[in-house]
C-alpha cells in the first residue's frame, strides 16, 4: 500500500497528513503560519520540516512515496527549488510535487488536475488547469493591486461610501448608518487613526465589514446589493477569462473562501449567473488536495 503525504501551508497554520493510495487520513500534525513572506523562509522551513517529522514518527514511517506542497506565500513560479529543498532535507529520495495553495485546492476540490477554482475569502483569486496541464491564476494581486470581489474590497466600499457621505454634508442612509453603528461598536471613533494606526493589520479587519454589507443586501438595501453585485460581477469575470485563456469547455468549478462556501446573498448572486451550473461541491480540503497531487504527478510521471 502506498502513502502519501499533503502539505498544506495556509496563512495562519500548516497542516500535514499522510495518507494511503485511497486518501483517507492516517495521521495529521498541524503547525503555525509558514507563509514565507510573513514569517521568513528558515523559519517556514522549519515548521514545515518539524511537522513532517512528527507525522513520520507517529506512523512508524521513513519515508512516503510522494509529497504534494503548497504554501501560501510561496508560488511553485518561483518557489519550487526552496520548496522541493524544504521537502528533501527530511525526505531526500522522496517524489516532490511542488504547487501553489490555489493549486491544492483545486485538485482537492475536483479530484483531478483539472477545472476551475473561484475564492473570495479575505482575499480573492481565480486559477485553473486545464486538460493539457496548463495553469493560470487570475487576481490574487492583494490588497494594494486587486482583490475585487473579496471581504477586504467589499469592506473598503462600505467605507468609501461613509466617507461619500461625509465629505458631502449628506444624513446617512439605512445601510451607511449601519457601516456607522458598525465602526463605533468596534472603536472606530476616528476612522483614519482607526484604520492607519490603531491596526496592526488592518487587512483583516476591514474584511469584518464585509458581514454588514451582506445583513444589509440580505434585506434589500439597494446600495449595500450595489457593492455585493459589483463583487460577484468581479469573480465571474475571473472565471471568463480563465476559461477564454485556457480554453476550456464547462470545466468543473469549486469555490473557496468563506464568502462563497457559505450560503449567503453574495454566493447566490454568483451562482445566478450563467455557466456556474458546472459548480460542484469539493470532494476533499486542500491538505489532502496536496497528497493526492503527489499520487496523480507520481502516476503520471509529471514533475509537477
Amino acid at each position: 500500500m502506498q502513502r502519501f503525504m499533503g502539505i498544506d501551508g495556509g496563512g495562519s497554520n500548516c497542516r500535514v497528513v499522510i495518507t494511503d493510495d485511497n486518501m483517507n487520513e492516517l495521521i495529521r500534525v498541524k503547525r503555525g503560519a509558514v507563509n514565507p513572506n510573513t514569517v521568513g523562509r528558515d523559519q517556514s522551513a522549519l515548521r514545515i520540516q518539524d511537522a513532517i517529522r512528527e507525522a513520520l514518527k507517529t506512523l512508524n514511517l521513513n519515508s512516503v512515496d510522494g509529497v504534494g506542497i503548497g504554501v501560501a506565500g510561496a508560488s511553485s513560479i518561483y518557489a519550487e527549488d526552496w520548496l522541493r529543498a524544504t521537502i528533501q532535507e527530511v525526505l531526500p529520495d522522496t517524489f516532490v510535487a511542488p504547487a501553489s495553495d490555489n493549486e491544492i485546492a483545486l485538485v482537492g476540490g475536483t479530484g483531478e488536475r483539472y477545472g476551475l477554482l473561484l475564492l473570495a475569502g479575505t482575499g480573492s483569486v481565480g486559477f485553473g488547469m486545464n486538460r493539457d496541464g496548463d495553469k493560470l491564476q487570475v487576481g490574487g494581486w492583494g490588497y494594494i493591486l486587486g482583490d475585487e470581489g473579496s471581504g477586504y474590497w467589499i469592506g473598503l466600499q462600505a467605507l468609501k461610501l461613509l466617507i461619500h457621505y461625509k465629505d458631502h454634508g449628506k444624513s446617512f442612509s439605512p445601510f451607511v448608518e449601519q457601516v456607522a453603528i458598525y465602526l463605533k461598536e468596534n472603536g472606530a471613533s476616528h476612522l483614519v487613526e482607526w484604520v492607519y494606526i490603531q491596526q496592526e493589520n488592518p487587512i483583516p479587519v476591514i474584511a469584518k465589514i464585509a458581514s454588514v454589507v451582506l445583513d444589509s443586501a440580505d434585506i434589500g438595501d439597494n446600495e449595500a446589493l450595489k457593492i455585493i453585485e459589483q463583487a460577484a460581477n468581479d469573480i465571474y469575470d475571473m472565471k471568463t477569462m480563465l476559461m477564454n485563456r485556457l480554453n476550456m469547455v464547462n470545466p468543473p468549478i469549486v469555490l473557496a473562501g468563506g464568502l462563497l462556501t457559505s450560503e449567503n446573498v453574495y454566493s447566490q448572486h454568483l451562482l445566478s449567473k450563467p455557466g456556474l451550473e458546472t459548480v460542484i461541491q469539493a470532494k476533499h480540503e486542500p491538505v489532502i488536495g496536496a497528497a493526492l497531487l503527489a499520487k496523480l504527478a507520481l502516476h503520471q510521471n509529471i514533475t509537477a
